[in-house]
């Protein structure tokens, strides 16, 4: 398995549109970040400043541009299978079909787990540099991380659908579909219906805010539930498909 995944990050470290897409959400984190810290956007107050460094920029890399980067990395990994025919090539080989399938998830979730890394980094450093008198607040560090264990039913969705659509395209619309309105659904009850929206719920567990964005115990119990439904669909349609 561990080999697998290897040779997974290993393709995805040779294709240009993945690296573009790693630093895409990151990059606009910065930069409005920046524009605060240059003084192009007006914030005063230490509670306003707060929300102009997680609030707002967690709502709009949870919402939408972490969602996003994830619907494209999938669709990138099944595009370099399809090419060639590489799945085929990937088959014949003595690993089996589900740690075959499994390994492209986990190489997955390695990927939005750097990102998600350099994400708290950046949060942490604008915190010290903005706020330097102030705390740090616990949540910048595990807000992300429940997020991006809420992840888990979006790529094994984006997995399963990337699988069927040798068409890269249509998965990565999807995808995007999806995602764009968890910046305003995730402020409501019915977003608990749409696991794309958990990214965003699960990075404002025990986290106040003004967009009322809430995260209930039992989307928990919903992330874990979809996740391992989707895992044990996936591995069985794998199994028994026949890639053309």
């Amino acid at each position: 398995m561990c080999k697998l995944i290897k040779c997974e990050l290993l393709k995805l470290k040779s294709m240009l549109g993945a690296i573009l897409a790693f630093f895409f959400p990151l990059l606009l984190v910065s930069i409005g970040l920046l524009n605060i810290y240059t003084g192009s956007v007006k914030i005063s107050g230490t509670s306003e400043m707060w929300n102009a460094i997680y609030v707002q920029s967690s709502s709009l890399y949870g919402g939408i541009l972490f969602p996003v980067f994830l619907s494209a990395l999938v669709s990138l990994q099944w595009r370099v299978e399809f090419k060639n025919n590489n799945i085929n090539n990937i088959l014949i080989t003595d690993k089996s079909h589900k740690d075959i399938y499994l390994s492209k998830i986990f190489s997955t979730f390695v990927i939005a787990f750097i990102n998600i890394i350099l994400y708290i980094i950046i949060i942490f450093i604008s915190v010290k540099v903005l706020l330097p008198k102030e705390t740090v607040k616990a949540f910048i560090f595990y807000g992300p991380i429940i997020g991006l264990l809420f992840s888990l039913p979006l790529i094994c969705i984006q997995h399963f659908l990337s699988m069927n659509f040798k068409n890269f395209a249509l998965p990565l619309v999807i995808g995007i579909v999806l995602s764009l309105p968890n910046f305003v659904a995730s402020c409501y009850s019915f977003s608990t219906f749409i696991p794309y929206s958990y990214i965003c719920k699960g990075m404002f567990f025990n986290v106040k805010n003004s967009l009322n964005v809430e995260c209930p115990i039992y989307i928990f119990i919903l992330t874990a539930l979809i996740f391992v439904a989707s895992v044990s669909l996936g591995t069985k349609v794998f199994k028994n498909k026949e890639f053309r």
